[in-house]
Order: C-alpha cells, then structure tokens, then sequence
C-alpha cells in the first residue's frame, strides 16, 4: 500500500494503477459585521461571496509513485469581467499542489514539489482549508511509514525574484529573501515523529527550524534570523471518551532578530453522552508580550502555520486576520455537539479569552479581559458529493480588546454570518 498526503491529509491507495480526476467547487456567503476585528464607528459591514475552484489529476502507479497536480482559482463573485479580458483580470488559474511522490526502499518514500503540510490536529502545521486559498509549501520531503512509527522530514528554501531583481530569473547574483506576497520564511527544516500508543492513543514530537530574512536591498541588514520550535502532543479518542494534550516551546529570534522565549500549551477532553450528544471542555495558553512597555525578550508564541480558524474562535480575531498586538492569548472554552441525523451535525462554542501578556496604557496596567465570543455551525451532507455548512457568532468586546486591536470606539457586540455549499466528487478514475 502507498501513503499519500493530499489536500484532505493522509490516505491509503491500493496496490494498483489508475488516473483519477476529481474537481471541487465551494462558494462560501459571508456577512462581515465584525469579523477579524471590531467595526470602527461609521463603517459599514462587509458582504461578499468568495468560491474556490479546484481540478485535481492524481497518477498512482503500483507502490513505486504518486503524482498529483492540483489547479486552483479562488475569486469573489463579480470581481472578474463578465467577458473575460485578454490581461490579468479575475481569473487567474494557480498551483495548490503539484508534486511528485516515489518510493525508495520500504516504508521510505520521498516527496518533491508544492505540497500541503497537516500534522495531527493543525495546531502547529496545517493546510487551513477554511480559507479558500489554503496553505502549501515548495518543499522537499522524506516519508517513513511502517507498522505503528511514521516519520517525516521537511525541507524548503525560498527565494522571490518578482520582488527583488526585477523578477529575472536569470539573475547572476545576489541572495537577498524577501517575504512581499510570498513565504513568511526563506528556509525552513520541520521532523516530525508519531508512535502508536495503545488502541486508541498516540503521540507524536514536532520540531522545527524558520530562517526568517526581508531584505528589499543590499543596503539593510540581510542576516537570516533562525527561529525553533520543539514540542510533543498527545491524543486519545476512544468510543468513551476522547482528549488531546500539546506543549510547545520556541526559541531563537523573531523575525526582527530579538531574542525569543515563548511557550505554548494546550489541553481538550470530552465525551459523548445521551443518544447523539457530545460535549468537549479546553484550555490553550500561549505566551505573550507586554503592550505599552518595552519587550527586550520576545516572548509572543508564534502560530505561523497553524489552522488558527479551528481553534482560537471563528471570527479569527486572534492569530489570523488582523494582529492583536502580539499579547499572547488564554482562551478557555466549553462546546456542545448534537446529531439530528446520521448525516447533519449542529455545533455551539463558546470562548473565554484573556491577553497572557501585561496590557498597559499611559503606565496603567489594563484589565486582561479581551471578550467572549459564541460560535454556532452546522454541516449536512445533502449527498455523498455535496455537504452544505454555515453559521454564526457574535463577540462581546472589552476595553483592552479595543485598544490593543486599535479600534477605539467600537461596539460591544459584534457580528458574523455564512453559508457554504462544497461540491466535492471524483468525476474519472481509468485503471490499468
């Protein structure tokens, strides 16, 4: 059997050949009172509906090799010309993955080319497939799987030439990074390990190294700032119960060369209960400066390449969207399941969330209350290819929300809504 890591994650693929395609179309309606920041007085609230576009061609030969390539188009509806124009305008065709998978002795496989990362949960890497573009890497792989162990390696190094040399790649020197509508990172080296633990347990260990460099000139400084992160998790789901336990711990340099020593720790458990109940209780603390006073050692724990939207509630006020002035985050928080159906599902979340670091305004220490938020989705899978999702939330603000979000006079209530149909099928396989 072969291991395969697609867009979705990790799946198995007979012994066998065959060609596949498969296509996805998922537009999503939003209603934008309030999302990834609190309205400011007088503006008007945001509604848009955004769709992503996907064609996949997926080659599986035997054991012995993977390929696939992944076209992508990501649009708001009307922005492109209804008579499509002759130059860029709307309707650009891109790469959400192309790579190539070969096997080179056992479990050992190597992967090369755009691909997406998901490790676990996405708390530290993952594809964050809410957001309509999602997030890949140009990045070398080795794949070790056999019986209970799974390893992986990762490697990338970046360069981006539409910024610098005026785009000529042919340039004959210069080495200079910059990070304008590219990779936050010009180098990046990530292992990852996973032992089985019992029937229903296993943990795994996730370390890796960010050589961060923005060089827009010879003239500034180009030295590359190396930043790590090590950390293990653990996760249990059992037909009784279920649980997951992270600590993570980074240190190095920021991207602007301070000294970093930062800390992540997260824990979650729940049960299902009744006939199609269920319900989880957690905690996530990550690290943070002080705001208002000088930092001489970064101690904001950065979530670069986590699905933030999952976790750290769904109007992404924190880690994704708009910066909340590198305070940290304690987010405590309770959420219950039902099951109307076999095939619908209604979730309701709610967070409490607090800055770990100390918020400071004219040298008085504020309250470290950032607000509450409830988040209520649902899903029903209408048919095997089609699922339809939505929801809603609304945040509470608090003074210190507003002011390290910059948003003074803001409202206390805030407001988000959506609606998402996905469209989803695998329209040819050819075996052979």
């Amino acid at each position: 059997m072969a291991f395969l890591v697609g867009s979705t994650g990790a799946m198995f693929a007979q012994d066998s050949s065959y060609l596949s395609l498969s296509a996805q179309i998922r537009p999503r309606a939003e209603y934008r009172s309030g999302n990834f920041r609190p309205l400011l007085p007088g503006e008007d609230p945001a509604a848009l509906v955004s769709s992503r576009q996907r064609l996949n061609f997926d080659y599986h030969h035997k054991e012995l090799l993977d390929l696939r390539v992944s076209l992508q188009n990501v649009s708001i509806w009307g922005q492109a010309n209804a008579v499509q124009p002759t130059e860029k305008g709307g309707n650009t065709i891109g790469l959400f993955e192309a790579y190539g998978d070969v096997k080179l002795a056992g479990g050992l496989r190597t992967r090369f080319g755009r691909q997406a990362i998901s490790l676990d949960d996405e708390r530290i890497f993952g594809v964050v497939d809410w957001a309509q573009g999602a997030r890949s890497h140009d990045a070398l792989a080795l794949l070790y799987r056999q019986g209970r162990l799974d390893f992986r390696l990762f490697a990338a190094y970046n360069q981006n030439y539409k910024t610098n040399y005026d785009n000529n790649i042919n340039n004959p020197a210069g080495n200079r990074y910059a990070t304008n509508d590219a990779q936050i990172y010009k180098t990046m080296q990530t292992f990852y390990g996973k032992a089985m633990m019992g029937k229903y347990g296993y943990m795994s260990l996730v370390a890796y190294n960010m050589g961060m460099q923005n060089a827009l000139s010879d003239t500034v400084d180009k030295t590359i700032h190396q930043q790590q992160t090590i950390g293990l998790n653990y996760f249990r789901t059992s037909p009784k119960w279920f649980m997951s336990a992270s600590g993570f711990y980074q240190m190095g340099e920021s991207a602007t060369g301070t000294n970093t020593g930062a800390y992540m720790f997260a824990i979650k458990a729940g049960l299902p209960f009744a006939k199609n109940w269920d319900a989880a209780i957690g905690w996530d603390y990550l690290s943070g400066n002080d705001f208002g006073k000088a930092n001489t050692i970064n101690h904001a724990f950065a979530v670069p390449f986590a699905t933030n939207h999952k976790f750290y509630g769904n109007m992404d006020y924190f880690f994704a969207g708009n910066a909340h002035g590198n305070v940290g985050l304690c987010d405590k928080y309770i959420s219950l399941g039902f099951k109307p159906a076999t095939k619908a599902k209604i979730n309701l979340m709610a967070h409490w969330f607090n800055a770990t670091g100390e918020v400071y305004v004219a040298n008085v220490k504020q309250d470290s209350n950032l607000g509450q938020e409830v988040d209520l989705n649902f899903s029903w899978k209408a048919y095997p290819f089609l699922e339809l999702t939505g929801g809603y939330s609304t945040y509470h603000t608090s003074p210190t929300l507003l002011i390290v979000k910059n948003t003074p006079g803001a409202g206390d209530w805030q407001h988000w809504g959506w609606f998402s149909a996905n469209l989803n099928l695998e329209v040819l396989r050819s075996k052979r």
